[in-house]
């Protein structure tokens, strides 16, 4: 809460935090049902306050919780619908296109201050992804990204210790570059996404 207004995570997002948290927390476990459905009705008030209220990482981000809740409770029905909205809100912001060049890729969202900001958008984009694919091999539903429209850096996301390490480091682009041979190894965006796509699009650095 330190953070300006502007920077603050919002309500519907720490709502979905803490649903998640106090599912798998003994002390809070009856807590949990309650901050999932405030964090649905914060973020459902959000889109009903206009564009510049859920157009935005946060929004996106709560959603992806609120959908990982649904999954783990088996509201399965909740999870799909809540799954299209968060995939849908990434597409906005061209979170699929984030590395792309070219006048069909048009970005929503301000230039990414930092390296770290950057990584969050595509780790963001990726869960959104990862949930599509989950929810349409349980149902057998039609899949919302189409894997050929995805325009992502090969060698990106950054492993978890150095994300971290980026996030609280006050030098992120000159702690990128200490990183960035370990990063490049990595054939595709990461082994594991590597594995849900038919084939990635290696894009160079500009």
């Amino acid at each position: 809460m330190s953070l300006p207004p502007i920077a603050r995570p919002s309500i519907s997002l720490r709502y979905a935090m803490w649903a998640l948290a106090a599912s798998i927390t003994p002390q809070y476990k009856n807590m949990h049902s309650y901050f999932h459905a405030r964090a649905r009705k914060y973020a459902e008030a959000d889109e009903a306050a206009g564009r510049q209220r859920f157009i935005n990482l946060r929004h996106a981000q709560a959603w992806i919780l609120i959908g990982l809740y649904e999954f783990k409770m088996m509201m399965f029905p909740n999870a799909w619908m809540t799954t299209g909205r968060a995939t849908r809100v990434t597409q906005m912001l061209g979170l699929h296109r984030l590395d792309g060049l070219g006048l069909d890729v048009k970005q929503t969202l301000p230039t990414p201050t930092d390296v770290c900001e950057k990584d969050e958008r595509r780790r963001t984009f990726w869960m959104a992804f990862i949930m599509d694919r989950c929810a349409g091999v349980g149902t057998g539903w039609p899949l919302i990204v189409d894997e050929r429209d995805v325009r992502l850096l090969k060698y990106w996301l950054l492993n978890a210790d150095s994300f971290r390490r980026c996030l609280h480091s006050s030098h992120p682009q000159r702690m990128i570059s200490i990183q960035a041979s370990q990063v490049r190894k990595s054939r595709c965006v990461m082994p594991w996404i590597q594995r849900m796509l038919p084939q990635c699009h290696h894009l160079e650095v500009v």
